[in-house]
């Protein structure tokens, strides 16, 4: 038996001294405790809805689970994806004496050269790939889940619908 799982008119029933046990006495007793059944009700909601929320976290897995629950039960199509990475151009200084990975204009090779916060902000992100058939949904309430559950490093991310 769950250590939660109180039958409140059984327990009126059994407290109640049997010379006392008539129908109106329980009704009214049963009456008396309807405010407390009602936040004991409350409480189990509450109770469940924390477990599921210990039981998922930031992995790519429980993200996807939790966004296809809550947006998609029955066909489960909500996916999510690493960003593209862009590869970090190694730029040394002179003294380093190690080769500078730079080419002229002529040799007709473009790279970017990325500062450290760009490079920062590019490599920590992931993409949530939407279906289109599952219609209309909400963006707020699909990010606002997503930051709810992200791990904290995972700063960009973006809800693509497909």
């Amino acid at each position: 038996m769950p250590p939660f799982n109180i039958s409140f008119s059984q327990l009126v029933k059994y407290i109640l001294p049997v010379r006392l046990r008539g129908t109106t006495m329980q009704a009214w007793l049963n009456v008396l405790v309807s405010p407390v059944v009602f936040l004991y009700n409350l409480f189990i909601a509450n109770r469940a809805t924390n477990l599921y929320r210990l039981g998922h976290n930031g992995q790519v897995v429980y993200l996807q689970a939790v966004l296809n629950d809550t947006f998609d039960a029955t066909l489960r199509r909500i996916t999510i994806t690493d960003a593209a990475y862009a590869d970090v151009l190694p730029v040394y200084i002179l003294p380093e004496l190690k080769p500078v990975a730079l080419y002229t204009v002529f040799e007709n090779k473009p790279q970017a050269i990325y500062t450290n916060t760009e490079i920062a902000l590019s490599t920590s992100g992931f993409i949530v790939n939407v279906p289109a058939a599952i219609g209309t949904f909400s963006t707020a309430r699909m990010k606002a889940l997503i930051d709810v559950y992200r791990l904290v490093g995972m700063r960009n991310y973006s809800i693509v619908v497909i």
